[in-house]
């Protein structure tokens, strides 16, 4: 999800722009595959809808806050080791 050979890599802060902005669109893009999951499952009938949950670990916890913030159909959620300020680690990493 984040490159972080690429970030590092990135000569000057315009090809850092570029890496982080690429870094947004496969964020977002994983975002929109989890609420479709949702929407899939919905449509399962062995899927209780009442009580679907998702699971994030380490960079994925971003995503899946992105959808429990966004997406009234999740009764829940756990965040396994993520980061509690993901500026402070990309600024660090």
């Amino acid at each position: 999800m984040i490159d972080w050979e690429a970030l590092a890599r990135a000569p000057d802060p315009a090809a850092l722009r570029v890496e982080v902005q690429r870094t947004v669109a496969r964020v977002r893009a994983s975002v929109i595959d989890l609420r479709r999951l949702l929407d899939w499952a919905e449509t399962r009938p062995v899927v209780d809808t009442t009580r679907m949950a998702v699971v994030g670990f380490s960079e994925s916890t971003l995503q899946v806050a992105a959808v429990i913030a966004s997406d009234a159909r999740l009764a829940a959620a756990v965040l396994v080791m993520g980061g509690a300020h993901p500026h402070q680690i990309f600024a660090i990493c």
